[in-house]
């Protein structure tokens, strides 16, 4: 390497040296490839995925997380599998919503020797809202609210109608309204006035089930080959309330009977997680894919719930397309309803719609949460109207 002195023009006599590098001491550096998460993600506070492209130079991996500090890690684990789970404790311990990190994996081979290393991603944590922010539901029963009294009450609390629409199954109207008040303080008042059954925020639930994993596992545990000799679910229509499921999918093209998107601002799509809890069900017994717990059941494919990153699976549904959804289900007399989602509120208007359906004699599904050191279960699994469904970690607890 040599180094010229310009401007101004130097009459030096530098010194200079050889130095010679053997390819022992100079060893290859191998790039790694970061998966997940991508570049400047945003997450709810919970567990979190990196994973990376791995290598058969590399036995061993170092990740680390940085904060503000880039010389001193926020945390750093080793591992000896291409990824690494940030269990929730540690969430909890070591990292803040609002505040950005970057990682980095280093890669070392059997003699501890430093052979690989990754670019820096950052991302960060964010507090995912309980509701809406702004929007208020508010349910009135379909004869008892003319339009002077609703222009009233729109006046008195500031509230202006974003959409409307009528749950047949509970003979209500419900109608959604943006408020520059406070959204809580709001709905209690609400609930005072003359001629409103309830009031309440918009409130968001998350899809509760991890699709990409080994979902064929269920055929060994549930001893499917031997069910499938006695029971494929012909006759029986299951409602998957999700994302949108791929009605051309090779696997379940013939099992969708009927599908209906409830998501305001988009038509039907074909989605992940929706696809695969689907599969799951139903996936025909067709020398194709894999086989579904009831291969012969008809499903209906009821879009409540969006995918919020293309190509992730995980979804975000709202009390508007869930009660929607659950309305629709129970007017069309549906015998399963399989909701794999959940929230930590307990949410009075899908409360009331799954009491309906439970006495129509629906079975609920719904998962208890993805999460063991959980103290409560997700609603809706823990309404009484609903079966809670419990799951087991890679071990078998």
């Amino acid at each position: 390497v040599r180094f010229v002195v310009e401007q101004p023009v130097q009459q030096i006599d530098f010194p200079q040296g050889i130095y010679f590098v053997t390819a022992e001491e100079a060893p290859v550096r191998y790039a790694i490839y970061l998966s997940a998460p991508l570049n400047r993600s945003q997450w709810p506070l919970a567990p979190v995925t990196f994973s990376w492209q791995g290598s058969d130079n590399m036995v061993r991996y170092k990740i680390e997380i940085l904060g503000r500090n880039p010389d001193t890690p926020v945390f750093k684990t080793y591992t000896r599998t291409a990824n690494y789970e940030l269990p929730r404790e540690l969430v909890a311990d070591y990292f803040s919503a609002g505040h950005r990190y970057t990682w980095r994996v280093s890669g070392f081979d059997r003699n501890n020797q430093l052979v690989g290393e990754s670019e820096e991603r950052s991302f960060s944590f964010k507090i995912v809202p309980d509701f809406v922010p702004e929007q208020i539901l508010v349910l009135l029963e379909q004869t008892d609210q003319g339009r002077d009294e609703t222009v009233a009450l729109e006046r008195k609390y500031s509230l202006t109608p974003l959409t409307s629409y009528t749950l047949e199954s509970l003979s209500i109207k419900v109608v959604l309204y943006k408020t520059d008040l406070d959204v809580l303080d709001t709905v209690a008042r609400l609930h005072s006035e003359p001629g409103i059954v309830s009031a309440q925020p918009n409130y968001i639930f998350q899809t509760l089930t991890e699709p990409m994993s080994d979902m064929q596992g269920l055929f060994r545990i549930l001893y499917l080959e031997k069910v499938h000799t006695q029971y494929r679910g012909s006759n029986v229509t299951v409602a998957v309330v999700d994302t949108g499921v791929d009605v051309d999918h090779g696997d379940l093209k013939e099992r969708v009977d009927d599908f209906e998107s409830y998501i305001d601002e988009g038509a039907y799509m074909a989605e992940l997680h929706g696809t695969a809890v689907a599969g799951i069900i139903g996936a025909a017994l067709n020398d194709f894919g894999i086989a579904g717990v009831a291969p012969e059941a008809g499903l209906f494919a009821a879009r409540a719930c969006r995918q919020i990153k293309k190509g992730q699976p995980a979804g975000e549904c709202f009390s508007t397309s869930l009660s929607r959804a659950l309305d629709s289900v129970i007017i069309k007399k549906v015998r399963i309803v399989n909701l794999s989602l959940g929230s930590t509120t307990t949410d009075p208007l899908l409360e009331k719609l799954l009491a309906a359906g439970a006495a129509q004699g629906i079975l609920f599904i719904a998962p208890a949460g993805n999460n063991t050191d959980q103290t409560q279960i997700a609603f809706p699994a823990s309404d009484p109207n609903v079966i809670s469904v419990a799951g087991t970690d890679a071990k078998g607890d």
